[in-house]
């Protein structure tokens, strides 16, 4: 039992020293690379190094800096703690009441009795693959960890909470069902709430419980799951309306989510917050738009632009968002306003960029024997699978439009 809690408890530090020794550059190169598909006003290698080059040395260190262990002393204090709080939650979990009275019991898992060890275990599980997944995308970092001291403390109020709800076990049914609740509480902590907000109605204070309630939750994106929703949170993105508005290249640079997943999900909750209004209690209406939108294949904001353009498909569009008892020419209106709030939107010129920039040209630079560019050629690719919203026809407009001029000193 001690030998299996002193690797639990240390596993995910060590986790962080094997990563620590990771190299960043190439991490550094691929975001220049995304950036440049990105952003519609970077042309050249030094136009990304004035408008990016804090962050990228904030996040991927300096060039010359080719691993994460510089000032490492100053960042060990977050591992430091977590390591001592799962240790603690180590020992509430385990702790047994017999060994306290002079019979010490031997088995591992007798203690695990109260909902407080099953809500460390349950925080523990999380954390643990949290970190195995921030890993595999070089994204373990000191900030993590105290996420997960965060979380096992949280979970351990919220387990008393529980138990002061449910009261002291009677019966086989605490065992088959409080503790189970403990464990997903320790996942999901997002549980206790629920539970807590059900309370609060039991006591038909209806007018406030909403605000336990989240608005427009994460769980409305499509493809975000547990562990991808919990390291948006850690970046301050809690529900829809933040991951529409929050800054795009600082969630790219902090959270290393893939690039067209992030985009995708962005997306999304642009469409989502300007159909579904969350002020209200419920929004059927919107609900029901947004799922005749999906019925045609449209789940995105950038869709919906694309789709509009197209006069031959422009009734069945309308059809999707119009009301209930609403007249064709109202519905025609409520679309062109939809469409104008969606292009006005913040981040949407940045996506629509980034699908429009799916194949890229190759340029080739000549140089003198000075370095100064003499020529430059630009090659489209021959490849048939184009994107479909733009004909073959128009792929060398396209290119000439996207690929930027060359500036002196800077070859891409």
């Amino acid at each position: 039992a001690v030998a299996f809690v002193a690797v639990a408890t240390m596993l995910p530090g060590l986790l962080f020293f094997l990563f620590d020794r990771q190299r960043l550059s190439t991490l550094r190169d691929r975001f220049e690379w995304q950036i440049f598909r990105l952003d519609p006003n970077v042309r050249t290698l030094a136009d990304v190094q004035a408008k990016y080059g804090g962050q990228m040395d904030e996040v991927f260190y300096a060039p010359s800096e080719q691993t994460t262990t510089v000032n490492a002393t100053q960042r060990l204090w977050p591992i430091l703690v977590s390591t001592v709080t799962i240790a603690l939650g180590w020992t509430m979990a385990l702790y047994s009441p017999a060994a306290s009275s002079g019979a010490p019991d031997t088995s591992l898992f007798t203690a695990l009795s109260d909902p407080l060890a099953f809500a460390f275990l349950g925080a523990y599980f999380f954390s643990l693959n949290t970190c195995l997944r921030r890993y595999s995308r070089n994204d373990l970092r000191p900030k993590a960890y105290g996420a997960i001291t965060v979380r096992v403390i949280t979970v351990a109020v919220l387990a008393c909470l529980l138990q002061a709800i449910v009261g002291a076990p009677e019966s086989q049914v605490y065992d088959a069902t409080v503790l189970p609740l403990a464990f997903v509480i320790g996942v999901l902590p997002e549980t206790a709430m629920v539970l807590l907000r059900d309370t609060v109605r039991r006591f038909a204070l209806t007018r406030k419980h909403r605000m336990l309630e989240e608005q427009l939750p994460l769980t409305d994106i499509e493809g975000l799951d547990l562990y991808d929703r919990a390291r948006l949170i850690d970046e301050g993105v809690p529900n829809v309306e933040a991951l529409a508005h929050h800054d795009l290249v600082d969630l790219l640079l902090e959270t290393r989510i893939p690039v067209g997943r992030l985009v995708d999900w962005v997306d999304q909750a642009i469409l989502r917050l300007h159909i579904v209004d969350s002020t209200a209690e419920k929004d059927p209406e919107g609900t029901t738009v947004l799922s005749d939108l999906r019925a045609l294949g449209i789940r995105s904001a950038t869709d919906l632009l694309a789709a509009r353009q197209r006069c031959a498909h422009r009734k069945a569009l309308v059809e999707a968002v119009a009301r209930r008892g609403e007249p064709p020419a109202d519905a025609e209106d409520r679309l062109e306003l939809l469409v104008t709030g969606l292009c006005d939107d913040e981040w949407i010129t940045y996506i629509r960029t980034w699908r429009d920039r799916s194949l890229v040209a190759n340029r080739y630079i000549r140089l003198d024997r000075d370095g100064e560019p003499v020529s430059v050629r630009t090659e489209v690719p021959d490849n048939d699978l184009h994107d479909c919203r733009h004909p073959s026809s128009r792929l060398s407009s396209l290119y000439r439009r996207f690929t930027p001029p060359c500036r002196i000193g800077t070859i891409l």
